[in-house]
């Protein structure tokens, strides 16, 4: 097995390139960088995965396609199909923490620091959001469901360890 040493490395250089392409506004680096930062992703996942657990199949689904939403988001004329992605992903990503919850009532008080952090999002991000509302609204619900379920999984012990 690869060592998760080379995973974070390659992210590493793969988003420092990344960064690099933005500074110099290169599309052609983007092109580049993005889809390859986020396929050092999926691969880890896919390798990592046993795929006869639900849970991690809805892990890998949210990985691709937070790929799709990274490669979509390069052109702006598929920006609004890279955000679907994502929030797609997301809701992936809420199910595979769905999977592998088990409730309890402390679940309720990890859930209050955040949608305190849900309102102040919505509070600073309303005014700018115009025509965007809506997807603005979706976000910060569905990125607060999926924080609470991580959140209250990783405190439960639920999740499995990375390394």
């Amino acid at each position: 097995m690869i060592p998760v040493t080379f995973w974070i490395t390659a992210e590493i250089v793969l988003v420092a390139c990344l960064l690099v392409a933005v500074r110099r506004d290169s599309t052609t680096m983007r092109w580049v960088t993005k889809p390859a930062a986020s396929a050092v992703f999926v691969a880890f996942g896919l390798i990592r995965a046993d795929f006869n657990s639900v849970f991690d199949l809805w892990i890998v689904v949210g990985l691709v396609l937070g790929m799709a939403g990274d490669v979509l988001l390069i052109d702006r004329r598929t920006f609004r199909l890279g955000l679907l992605a994502f929030l797609a992903g997301h809701v992936a990503y809420i199910v595979a923490f769905d999977r592998a919850q088990t409730w309890s009532s402390w679940s309720l008080i990890v859930a209050a620091p955040l949608v305190v952090a849900a309102a102040a999002a919505m509070r600073w991000l309303w005014p700018h959001a115009s025509s965007m509302r809506g997807a603005v609204v979706a976000y910060i619900l569905v990125i607060s469901v999926m924080a609470w379920g991580g959140i209250t999984l990783s405190l439960g012990g639920v999740l499995p360890p990375i390394v």
